[in-house]
C-alpha cells in the first residue's frame, strides 16, 4: 500500500487564493485515478465545499459530519475518534481499471444557517487543542485519515491563514510539502517569512498569486526578481497565478473533477505548481503535458485560449494606452470600423465614377501598403535575426501576432516549392464576420495587406487571390477566409524573356 502523501496549502492572509488552487489540485489528481482527501482547517471561514458547487456545501448529508464534530466527540468522550470515515463527505466516485477512486473532504461541519455549527465551534474548549491535550492528537487524525476505504493517496490540506492554533504549520500534522501563497505586498510577504523561519519545514513553494494578466514578460521577470533578492534563503523558483477577469465575475473552478476545462491562462499556472508539487504522479518525463492530456487537451499546452488586453485612458487627453508596450491605441467596435471602411469604398464608387473592380484595386492597393510597412517593422525592429529564421517560422510568427490583435485566427498552410506559393487562411475574419452579402467586398483590402506583409517577409512580390467559394461571406456555415498566394511572374509584367 501506498504511503499517503501530505500537502498543506497555507497563506498568511486570505484570499490569496490557497482553497481554490487546493480544489483545482484535488480535482486534477482525481481525473488522474488518484484517491484523494481534502481537510478543511479554516473554522472561521470554511471554503473547500464550496468550490464544488453551493448543492454541495447545502446538502443535509453534512449534518454531523466535519472536524467540528470530531474535536465535539473527542471532548465529550476524552478518546480519539478511529473512524474518520464518519465525518468525511464524498465529492465524486468512480472506477478506473477496476480500481475504486474517490474524492472526498473532510469539511470543517455543516455551516449553513439552519445548523448548530457555530454555536458549536464557539463552545469548544481551544485552549484544550493549542496546549497539545493529546502530543499526538494531530498524528492520531492523520492516521485516522489514511485508514479509509479506500486508502488515500494524497492528503491536501486547507491550513487557516495568519498564525494561530490551525494556521501554524507546525501544528498541523507534518506535511511532505507546503505551498505558501502570498501577494505582491509587504504584509503578506513578511509573514510567509515570519512562519517558515520559526520551523523546520518541508520542501516549500511559494506561489505569488493574483499577477495582473497584462503584465509584460519583463515586468514578470522583475517581479520575480524583488521575491528571489528578498528571501534568497527560502525559494529556489517562486511560482505565478494570474488573476482571471470571468472568475472574478462569476465563480468556478477552473479545474474541475469532471466536466470540461477551460483553456485559460491561471490553468497552465495550476499545472506548472501542481508538476512540482507532486512529480511522483506519473513517469511521464513531461509531466505538464500529461496533465494537459488528463484534462482532455490534445498535444502539448503550447497555446492559451484567451489573453486579456488592458488599456489605461487618460481621460484629460482622450488618449487610451496599451499598458503591455505603452503604446497608444484606437478602439472601435468590428462593425464601426466596417462601416468606415463600407463608406469609403461606396464614397469612392460616387466620386471617381470607377468601376466596383477599380476600387476593389484600390483597396487591394493600400492594403498592400499598410502590409509592406508592417512587414517591415516585423524584419527590421521585432525579428532580432530574421535572415536565420526559416521561412516557415516567419509566417507563423506574423500569422500568431495578427491573431493576437483580433484579425481572426491566422495559419499559413500549403506552403509550396522554394516558399513560392501557399494559403493563408483567417478563421472569424474580423471584416466580413456577421456581414450581408450585399455590402461592400472588403477582403480585397486584406488581401492587398497580406501580399505587402508576404512581399516583405519572402523577399519577393507576391499575388494574392480571396476565394470567395471559401469566405464565410459568400458560403453558408463556411468559418474562414482562404487567402492563395504565389510569386508574381516577373517576365510577364516586364515583358521581358
Amino acid at each position: 500500500m501506498s504511503v499517503m502523501k501530505v500537502i498543506t496549502f497555507y497563506s498568511y492572509k486570505g484570499g490569496q487564493g490557497r482553497t481554490m488552487a487546493l480544489a483545482c489540485m484535488a480535482s486534477l489528481l482525481y481525473r488522474l485515478g488518484k484517491n484523494v482527501v481534502m481537510l478543511d482547517l479554516d473554522f472561521e471561514a470554511p471554503g473547500i465545499l464550496s468550490k464544488f458547487g453551493h448543492s454541495v456545501f447545502t446538502n443535509n448529508e453534512l449534518r454531523g459530519k466535519g472536524l467540528i464534530k470530531y474535536f465535539e466527540e473527542f471532548e465529550r468522550e476524552r478518546e480519539v475518534p478511529k473512524d474518520m470515515q464518519t465525518f468525511s463527505v464524498t465529492i465524486a466516485e468512480k472506477t478506473m481499471n477496476g480500481t475504486p477512486v474517490m474524492l472526498r473532504v473532510i469539511p470543517t461541519g455543516y455551516a449553513g444557517s439552519d445548523g448548530d455549527y457555530w454555536t458549536t465551534q464557539a463552545s469548544i474548549e481551544w485552549s484544550n487543542f493549542r496546549q497539545g491535550w493529546n502530543t499526538g492528537f494531530y498524528e492520531d487524525i492523520k492516521t485516522a485519515i489514511s485508514r479509509m476505504t479506500p486508502a488515500p493517496e494524497y492528503l491536501l490540506v486547507d491550513a487557516r491563514a495568519g498564525i494561530s492554533e490551525f494556521g501554524s504549520i507546525s501544528m498541523i500534522m507534518p506535511p511532505d510539502k507546503i505551498i505558501c501563497f502570498f501577494s505582491n505586498d509587504f504584509a503578506s510577504q513578511e509573514g510567509i517569512r515570519h512562519v517558515l523561519e520559526r520551523h523546520d519545514n518541508p520542501e516549500t513553494l511559494p506561489v505569488l498569486s493574483r499577477i495582473p494578466h497584462f503584465l509584460t514578460d519583463e515586468k514578470e521577470s522583475k517581479l520575480r526578481g524583488n521575491f528571489s533578492d528578498t528571501l534568497p534563503t527560502m525559494f529556489d523558483k517562486i511560482f505565478m497565478l494570474h488573476s482571471d477577469w470571468d472568475l472574478e465575475i462569476e465563480p468556478f473552478l477552473p479545474i474541475p473533477h469532471e466536466g470540461e476545462v477551460k483553456n485559460i491562462r491561471l490553468v497552465h499556472d495550476y499545472l506548472d505548481l501542481f508538476a512540482a508539487a507532486c512529480p511522483e504522479v506519473t513517469d511521464d518525463p513531461d509531466i505538464i503535458t500529461h496533465f494537459w492530456n488528463a484534462l482532455g487537451f490534445p498535444g502539448k499546452p503550447e497555446t492559451i485560449d484567451e489573453t486579456y488586453r488592458v488599456f489605461r485612458l487618460r481621460n484629460s487627453q482622450s488618449i487610451m494606452m496599451n499598458l503591455s508596450d505603452n503604446q497608444r491605441n484606437v478602439s472601435f467596435k468590428v462593425e464601426t470600423f466596417c462601416a468606415i471602411l463600407n463608406d469609403i469604398h461606396r464614397g469612392l464608387v460616387e466620386t471617381t465614377h470607377e468601376s466596383l473592380t477599380e476600387v476593389e484595386q484600390s483597396f487591394y492597393h493600400a492594403g498592400s501598403l499598410a502590409g509592406a510597412n508592417f512587414g517591415k517593422s516585423l524584419m527590421r525592429e521585432i525579428w532580432s535575426d530574421p535572415d536565420n529564421m526559416p521561412v516557415k517560422n516567419r509566417l507563423d510568427d506574423w500569422c500568431r501576432f495578427d491573431s493576437g490583435v483580433g484579425f481572426g485566427f491566422m495559419k499559413s498552410t500549403e506552403l509550396g516549392e522554394n516558399n513560392a506559393s501557399g494559403k493563408i487562411v483567417v478563421k472569424d475574419n474580423f471584416l466580413v464576420n456577421n456581414r450581408n452579402r450585399d455590402e461592400a467586398n472588403l477582403c480585397s483590402l486584406f488581401s492587398g495587406y497580406i501580399a505587402g506583409v508576404l512581399g516583405e517577409i519572402l523577399d519577393f512580390e507576391v499575388d494574392v487571390v480571396h476565394e470567395q467559394s471559401l469566405c464565410m461571406r459568400f458560403t453558408h456555415g463556411q468559418e474562414s477566409c482562404v487567402f492563395c498566394f504565389s510569386r508574381k511572374n516577373i517576365i510577364e509584367e516586364t515583358g521581358v524573356e
